[in-house]
C-alpha cells in the first residue's frame, strides 16, 4: 500500500500538504490511528475492486457450490425467468457475496480474501497485516446493541452466542434508526481496537430468542461439538439465510381496516399528512417487518408535530422516509435510487433527510439518558 509523503497533497482534498493537514502530528497515538483508518478505508476499496475484476463472472457458480443444498432457500437464485433482482433481493445477494469473499474455501483450501492477502501483503505495514489477519478469521454472528455513545460515534454490541462485547464505529452507517436492545446480524471487521460492520440485517429485540433457537438447531446438525466461532466461520451464510427468512416471515400485509385503525391512532391533522402515511403503508408494508413500518409512521408523525409541513408532493416525503428506513437496515442505497422509484429529485430527498436525521438523533439521545 502506497505511503503518503509528508510534502505530498493531502488525500482528503483540502489542497494543503499532508504534513499541514491530516498528517499534522498533535498526538502520536491519534496520528497512528488516523493513518491506520485511512489505510483500512483504501484497503477495503482495493479488495472490492480486485474481487469485482477477478471474480464477478464466477460468483453465481461459486455461490452455488458454497451454499450447497441451502441454495434451495433462495427462491430467486436459480429462476430462469428472473433477469433482474428487486432491491431487497440485491441486498440479500450482497450479504451472501460477503460470505463468499471472507468464508468460502476454494479447491486449494484458501479463501478468496486470503488469496488477495498473499498477493499484496508485502506492501502492508505491520499494523495493517494485523488488521487483515482479523478479517481473514472474521465471521457472521448475531449481535445485540447494548450501548450507544453518539458523541463518540460508537456503539457497544454483544455477540448473543459467545457474550463477547465489541466497540463498533457507526461513522459509516446510520445508527439513528437503531435503539438499545436491537439485534443485528452482521460481520465485524477490525480497525485496530475499534470494529466496523460489513452490511447488516436489523431486528427488534423480540427476535433475539427466535434467531438464537433457529441458529442453534443448525449448529447441532452441522457441528454439535464445535465452538460457536468454529461453527460461525464456515456457516455464516446459514446465519444470513436464517435472518433473511425471519425478516420475510415478519412482513405483514395490512388490510384497509387495519390501516384505518392505525391512522386513527396517529391522528394526523391534514389529508396530505394522511396521504403520506398511506404511502408508507403501500410502499413499505409488503416488504418490511411491521416494526419498521410502524417505526416509519412514528417518525413521520413526529416530523409533522415539529415542522407542520406544507406538503406539495406526497411522493417526496414517502421517498425520504423509505430512504431513512433502508439506511437504518444497512442497505447500500443512494438517494438517486430512491428518487427514480418515486420520480422525484435526489436534492428534494436530501433537504428533508437532514430534518428526519435530527429528529432521530434527539430521540435516541433521550432514550439513552432514560435507560
Amino acid at each position: 500500500m502506497k505511503k503518503i509523503g509528508i510534502n505530498e497533497p493531502c488525500p482528503c482534498g483540502s489542497g494543503k500538504k499532508y504534513k499541514k493537514c491530516c498528517g499534522k502530528v498533535t498526538d502520536l497515538t491519534a496520528f497512528r490511528e488516523r493513518i491506520l483508518d485511512q489505510e483500512v478505508d483504501q484497503l477495503i476499496d482495493n479488495i472490492y475492486a480486485w474481487f469485482t475484476l477477478q471474480w464477478s463472472e464466477k460468483i453465481p457458480f461459486l455461490l452455488s457450490d458454497f451454499l450447497g443444498e441451502s441454495i434451495d432457500k433462495i427462491a430467486w437464485f436459480d429462476d430462469p425467468s428472473k433477469n433482474w433482482l428487486s432491491e431487497s433481493e440485491e441486498n440479500d445477494m450482497a450479504l451472501l457475496v460477503d460470505c463468499l469473499l471472507y468464508d468460502c474455501k476454494l479447491p486449494d483450501g484458501e479463501t478468496v480474501l486470503n488469496k488477495y492477502f498473499q498477493k499484496e501483503r508485502r506492501g502492508f505495514r505491520s499494523s495493517v497485516v494485523e488488521v487483515f489477519s482479523q478479517w481473514i478469521n472474521s465471521y457472521v454472528s448475531v449481535y445485540e446493541l447494548v450501548d450507544v455513545t453518539l458523541s463518540e460515534d460508537m456503539v457497544i454490541v454483544k455477540d448473543i452466542f459467545t457474550d463477547d462485547k465489541y466497540k463498533v464505529s457507526v461513522k459509516d452507517f446510520e445508527i439513528e434508526a437503531g435503539i438499545i436492545g436491537d439485534i443485528m446480524v452482521t460481520r465485524l471487521l477490525s480497525k485496530g481496537a475499534i470494529y466496523f460492520i460489513s452490511g447488516f440485517v436489523r431486528f427488534p429485540n423480540t427476535s433475539k430468542e427466535y434467531l438464537f433457537d433457529k441458529i442453534e438447531r443448525i449448529k447441532q446438525e452441522e457441528m454439535s461439538n464445535g465452538s460457536w466461532q468454529n461453527f460461525l466461520k464456515p456457516f455464516g451464510y446459514e446465519v444470513y439465510l436464517t435472518a433473511i427468512a425471519a425478516l420475510k416471515e415478519t412482513v405483514i400485509t395490512l388490510d384497509d381496516e387495519i390501516k384505518k385503525e392505525i391512522l386513527d391512532e396517529f391522528a394526523f391533522t391534514s389529508e396530505k399528512q394522511k396521504e403520506v402515511a398511506i404511502g408508507i403503508f403501500d410502499n413499505l408494508g409488503e416488504e418490511f417487518p411491521s416494526e419498521d413500518v410502524i417505526g416509519a409512521l412514528l417518525l413521520w408523525h413526529k416530523y409533522c408535530e415539529i415542522y407542520s409541513p406544507r406538503i406539495q408532493k406526497v411522493e417526496v416525503m414517502v421517498a425520504t422516509i423509505e430512504y431513512v428506513v433502508r439506511l437504518g437496515l444497512g442497505e447500500y442505497i443512494t438517494k438517486s435510487d430512491i428518487a427514480r422509484k418515486y420520480s422525484v429529485s435526489p436534492s428534494s430527498i436530501s433537504s428533508r433527510y437532514r430534518d428526519f436525521k435530527e429528529i432521530m438523533d434527539v430521540a435516541i439521545a433521550d432514550f439513552s439518558e432514560n435507560s
